[in-house]
């Protein structure tokens, strides 16, 4: 699939949108665990899912950080012009997709992922 200059050009100003979301979340995550936690305040998880909230924290911060990567990955392929628009199945990633989850490497079929709601205002 091949993205024209106004399409990948706001799919870069989403990207980089994202990315700020994505800081600000894990800026709070990081202080809910220092407040919860970093004081060698550990308190006990739920004996239904045998995590205790700090655990919960660090995952939640994990894959924070995780997306950010990715999406900074995102940037700089479109940055480059390398992105890749085709997933692993030869299906090409719909811009829909690209917009709504901007670091899918994968197309909707291979991700399961049927939720896909198209940007306003494009």
């Amino acid at each position: 699939m091949k993205l024209g200059k106004k399409q990948l050009w706001k799919l870069a100003a989403r990207v980089k949108k994202e990315i700020s979301k994505q800081r600000e979340i894990l800026l709070q995550l990081k202080k809910e665990w220092e407040d919860l936690c970093g004081q060698g305040n550990v308190p006990r998880g739920d004996a239904m899912d045998g995590e205790t909230p700090c655990e919960t924290l660090s995952l939640r911060m994990t894959r924070a950080a995780e997306e950010i990567m990715a999406l900074e990955s995102r940037a700089r392929e479109l940055e480059n012009g390398t992105s890749k628009y085709r997933c692993n199945c030869g299906e090409p990633i719909s811009y829909d997709r690209l917009c709504s989850r901007p670091a899918a490497k994968t197309c909707v079929v291979c991700e399961g992922d049927y939720r896909v709601v198209p940007v306003k205002g494009r």
